[in-house]
């Protein structure tokens, strides 16, 4: 009778064990790997692939409206998800942030999509009298840009940035019996502004 008592303790000692290392085991550590931790994209709609692995059930969201995802979420295994943004028509470059959740591990990634550029002279013509003098062209830029005179008559004087950016050019005078005319080009980023400039003759 004892030795009956004696085996059943050793059976269910047996089992509490069994089913202890039967629930150890199927706990499994979550494991996320991301292959990029930033994208960049150019200010037009474009998309890129971004591959994610996990040995878990994960979820993925984007902070912003215009960076969408292929997927909300999925299952365990390797995953190669679509990013995509939209056009950027504004003329500041801007960031989205897509968070991926697997388990109890998170990973941000930065998402930046660049600028429109913008080149603007509030004014392209000029005229000028004979005696010659001094010229501001205002423009609107969002990056550094260079500047091409095309005449020996027009030098540019001074650049001044504020909230937008003044050149500054003299014009010499005209001793010649004919008005002439000349130009200032501006590029930036393949953008161009062209000013011109008409000057009297002398009288």
């Amino acid at each position: 009778m004892n030795n009956l008592k004696l085996l059943s303790i050793v059976v269910c000692f047996l089992g509490i064990s069994l089913f202890s290392c039967s629930s150890d085991d199927s706990k499994v550590e979550a494991e996320l790997i991301v292959a990029k931790e930033s994208l960049s994209f150019g200010n037009g709609a474009e998309m890129q692939k971004l591959a994610i692995k996990s040995n878990v059930d994960w979820q993925m969201s984007s902070s912003e409206s215009w960076c969408v995802l292929s997927a909300s979420s999925g299952k365990s295994g390797t995953h190669q998800i679509e990013v995509n943004v939209t056009a950027n028509a504004t003329n500041d470059t801007r960031q989205a942030v897509v968070t991926i959740l697997a388990g109890s591990i998170t990973k941000a990634i930065t998402v930046t999509q660049a600028k429109t550029p913008l080149l603007i002279v509030k004014q392209s013509a000029y005229n000028v009298t004979a005696q010659g003098g001094q010229i501001t062209v205002e423009m609107q830029v969002t990056d550094p840009h260079t500047v091409k005179i095309n005449n020996d008559w027009i030098t540019q004087v001074s650049s001044r940035a504020v909230s937008s950016v003044s050149e500054v050019f003299t014009i010499q005078s005209n001793a010649g019996i004919l008005s002439r005319t000349g130009t200032i080009t501006f590029t930036m980023n393949g953008l161009t502004e062209t000013v011109t400039i008409v000057q009297e003759a002398a009288d």
